[in-house]
């Protein structure tokens, strides 16, 4: 009788090319672009907290308030207040700040030095921001609110 269940069979397997791709990816994934997260929630009707931690965001976003680490990434939280137009206005400064962070700021090399620094000192940054003041007082902006601004790369400069 012949069959599968009749012969004692032996599968050799040559693990070399498996280790030696296990090996590599190990290398090469501290190298390897991550997927950034990093995202803004409401944590009150006018206030956002911006994290890349999944997690605080959604405990914030549940509970209406969060933690000094949720937040402190991109500095302190904003306000978003006032009419209805410059609330949007507002949420419109966060999330450009958002895309700025993932696209340029978390993603290239250039902003490596200044990634720690670019935040928000201030709770009106991203209000100031909608209103102009990133253009007419940029020394102020680039030192308290380079992240609102989208001005980290400046803040190795005499600028601020």
């Amino acid at each position: 009788m012949t069959g599968p269940s009749s012969q004692s069979s032996h599968l050799l397997i040559n693990h070399a090319p498996i280790l030696a791709i296990s090996t590599i990816a190990m290398i090469l994934l501290p190298y390897l672009p991550i997927a950034d997260s990093r995202m803004c929630v409401a944590a009150e009707e006018s206030n956002y907290i911006c994290t890349d931690d999944a997690v605080a965001a959604l405990k914030a976003s549940r509970k209406g308030n969060g933690s000094d680490e949720m937040f402190m990434q991109r500095g302190v939280p904003q306000r978003v207040d006032g009419n209805e137009v410059e609330r949007e206005a507002v949420r419109h400064v966060l999330r450009q700040m958002e895309e700025y962070f993932q696209n340029e700021v978390l993603s290239k090399p250039d902003y490596e030095s200044v990634r720690g620094r670019c935040k928000n000192m201030n709770e009106l940054c991203a209000f100031w921001a909608s209103v102009g003041e990133c253009e007419t007082n940029r020394g102020f902006m680039l030192t308290n609110c380079a992240a609102s601004c989208r001005l980290c790369l400046l803040l190795h400069t005499n600028l601020n």
